[in-house]
């Protein structure tokens, strides 16, 4: 048992352990690098995701220390999306003081593009929140990067430009694409196929079918087939298809990585034709005479 003494001296020994590995841990981290650190904190980040950030940029030293905070002045819930900057002098206390303010030094806006907009559509829907931005300046500015815009969620600043965006989505796809070997304009693939060509096809099949597995890479290899045979391709997404053969001069949207990934790698098969029924169920056939036979079943 211990004496009355050696409780004492053994309660004060824990706590001063404790204040030494709090105060330690509240100190700012080492870091060489450039300051201000700018942290990005997205809509739906959670504690943990937050604290593996600040530990990233170097800011906090301890994770489980900060979350354990937070959790106790009850702000782990109250972190607002945005944009924190932090200098090298900054203690764990600093950055808890900075979040339980409620207002980051940047707010940001989370805009989610769907797969398949077009350059018209990505700006109505960027207007809606960015009110400031300009039409033709947007359009004429994305004119030539139709089809490498890259449909995500954006966390974007209020105050942005024209430029910056366009630039933030375009070096999303070059990022995002990397590993299908499509990169700027004029360069080929593996198999020889333009990069427009490529996206152009791609954006055809995000019009053409939803369905991100083997239908959009079947449908692609029939279409392809087409224009190896010299048929027009008569894809409802695109209706200059009806009257020229060939695919259309540049991409009619911007596709997202299954379509991608289907246009660079078709499934062959010995079909010619298809259609799309009114429960979304795809129906192919090989030859004209079966194809109208579908067109009777499916569709009248």
């Amino acid at each position: 048992m211990f004496s009355k003494a050696s409780y004492k001296l053994f309660t004060v020994i824990i706590i001063l352990i404790c204040f030494i590995y709090v105060y330690s841990a509240s100190l700012p981290p080492a870091y060489q690098g450039i300051f201000p650190v700018k942290v990005i904190i997205n809509d739906g980040d959670t504690l943990p995701v937050v604290a593996d950030k600040l530990y990233e940029s170097n800011i906090i030293k301890n994770k489980k220390l900060f979350r354990t905070i937070m959790g106790a002045v009850d702000l782990a819930s109250e972190i607002r999306a945005g944009v924190y900057s932090f200098d090298k002098n900054v203690t764990l206390w600093g950055v808890i003081k900075k979040f339980a303010t409620r207002r980051p030094d940047k707010p940001t806006i989370s805009i989610t593009i769907p797969e398949g907009f077009n350059n018209q559509e990505i700006f109505e829907r960027l207007v809606f929140y960015l009110p400031h931005l300009n039409r033709e300046k947007y359009l004429n500015l994305a004119a030539d990067k139709q089809g490498m815009l890259f449909p995500d969620t954006y966390f974007l600043q209020s105050t942005m430009s024209e430029e910056s965006i366009i630039k933030l989505m375009n070096d999303e796809f070059l990022n995002k694409t990397a590993f299908l070997k499509i990169g700027n304009s004029g360069s080929t693939t593996s198999k020889n196929k333009e990069i427009n060509d490529i996206l152009t096809m791609a954006s055809l099949l995000e019009g053409e079918s939803k369905n991100t597995g083997d239908e959009m890479k079947t449908i692609a290899g029939i279409l392809y087939k087409r224009l190896q045979q010299g048929i027009k391709l008569q894809v409802d997404v695109a209706k200059e298809t009806y009257k020229h053969k060939g695919l259309p001069k540049f991409p009619i949207n911007n596709p997202g990585l299954a379509s991608m990934e289907a246009a660079l790698h078709p499934l062959d098969s010995n079909y010619l034709y298809y259609l799309h029924s009114t429960d979304g169920l795809v129906h192919y056939a090989k030859t004209y005479n079966e194809h109208l036979k579908n067109i009777k079943k499916f569709l009248k």
